[in-house]
């Protein structure tokens, strides 16, 4: 019995025309006017013409049906081009293209963000939770146990939703502009136009087509991932500071002194302004950058003398743990600020030329 795979295959063979040696499927779309591909809501202001969204889902549905590993060549045989030079509409379809990855990128950057934020708001939700409990906050409501026991229980359910809504966004939610632009980005490897003899007027190849997507290295990608990673962490992690230094702020429980509460305070601001820079550099704001690494070199300055005043005096076993965190984290945001450092530069320079 033939696999799924091989089933596919088959029925793309009967309708169109296979080659063996580069996998690669060549398919004919008819249209009698060119007209039939372009928007006939919208007038464009140029000699070019903005070709319709029905048109895009079109092809991104063909592509969507080709497996993964298989390429596909397109040819558009039109009848009648109404007076447009074949150069217009190719530059039309490019444009479709880059519409595509605008949104591809767009969508793929929206579904981080949101698992990002999710993580910290449910992990720093845990942590209140745990926190208060440990601290035995909840008896300020000894005569209503009740309010206590739901003010916890709620603590725990909603950072555990939170988290489990990242986790579902993450491996389970599925984009359709993000299907549309994988089909397009790794399936599509050549784009003709055909007059009605079957005459190729104008076509690209893959790499032309590529050059419309300006598609990351692995290690950009990697970069911009840790970039994100790390300005979200250390936003949770201020937060998390910020709430075991509650306590301190009590009248009569000053117990390390105010250098201990103003050394706790610069240092939630600096790892909240880190936060903040990184998010943005992962949102290609390359004016950020240089503030970047200077707020990362002060962070790590302040994070080791942290950590060596308190291995020296065994003072207080939570910032420890936080200096090693907030190194973890800084260690992060430097791999992604190096990683992307090159990548940003050229797109940078391309951008103002």
């Amino acid at each position: 019995m033939k696999n799924d795979l091989e089933t596919r295959l088959a029925l793309l063979k009967k309708y169109y025309a296979y080659d063996e040696a580069s996998k690669t499927f060549n398919i004919v779309l008819h249209y009698e006017k060119v007209s039939d591909i372009l928007s006939k809501e919208v007038k464009s202001i140029s000699e070019v013409p903005l070709m319709s969204e029905e048109f895009l889902n079109k092809v991104s549905y063909i592509l969507e049906d080709i497996p993964k590993n298989y390429h596909a060549n397109i040819s558009l045989c039109i009848d009648d081009y109404e007076g447009y030079d074949e150069k217009v509409i190719m530059d039309s379809f490019n444009d479709m293209l880059e519409f595509g990855r605008i949104k591809y990128n767009a969508e793929n950057r929206k579904k981080y963000y949101k698992v990002a934020a999710l993580l910290v708001v449910g992990l720093v939700l845990l942590f209140f939770g745990i926190y208060v409990s440990l601290e035995q906050w909840w008896h300020l409501f000894d005569k209503e146990q009740l309010v206590g026991e739901l003010l916890s229980n709620f603590l725990e359910i909603a950072g555990w939703v939170f988290c489990w809504e990242a986790v579902t966004i993450l491996f389970l939610e599925e984009n359709e502009n993000m299907r549309k632009g994988s089909s397009i980005i790794y399936k599509l490897n050549c784009i003709s136009l055909l007059d009605k003899d079957n005459k190729i007027l104008l076509n690209e190849e893959y790499e032309q087509i590529q050059k419309h997507f300006h598609k990351n290295t692995p290690l950009n990608r990697a970069g911009n991932l840790l970039l994100l990673f790390s300005g979200f962490a250390f936003i949770g992690l201020a937060l998390m500071m910020s709430i075991r230094m509650i306590p301190t702020f009590k009248v009569g429980t000053l117990y390390l002194g105010a250098a201990y509460i103003v050394l706790n305070i610069i240092w939630v601001i600096l790892l909240f302004v880190s936060g903040l820079f990184s998010i943005k550099l992962y949102a290609g704001k390359e004016k950020y950058r240089i503030p970047a690494i200077v707020f990362l070199a002060i962070n790590f300055i302040v994070s080791i003398v942290v950590l060596v005043l308190n291995v020296i005096n065994i003072s207080v076993t939570y910032l420890t743990a936080m200096s090693v965190i907030s190194l973890t984290i800084e260690v992060a945001h430097c791999l992604g600020y190096f990683f992307t450092v090159n990548y940003k530069k050229k797109r940078l320079q391309s951008f103002l030329s």
